[in-house]
């Protein structure tokens, strides 16, 4: 499935299991990140993360675009690619 810009540019591709969208993403700009936690604060503040999908690899992606895509699982890499942390967007709206 693909994500759509407000002029219509594709800017990711995520899958869909089990009626889960699921996207894997890292941090944006050069960031890296050490915990989860770290990675929620950056999330919830609408930072930008960089989609790892081999078919829009590079394409920026934040919270808001998540939500308008019906995203409810983000796969985040971090410690230089080493780790990846699930983060979901549970039923309360919040992302955890």
């Amino acid at each position: 499935m693909f994500i759509v810009d407000e002029m219509g540019n594709v800017v990711g591709v995520y899958t869909n299991i089990g009626g889960n969208a699921m996207l894997t993403v890292s941090g944006a700009y050069g960031r890296d990140y050490k915990s989860k936690k770290a990675i929620l604060v950056d999330w919830n503040a609408g930072k930008d993360f960089v989609n790892r999908n081999v078919f829009c690899g590079g394409a920026y992606i934040n919270k808001e675009d998540a939500e308008k895509a019906g995203m409810s699982v983000i796969n985040v890499r971090y410690r230089s690619d080493r780790s990846v942390a699930t983060i979901k967007r549970g039923g309360n709206g919040q992302w955890e």
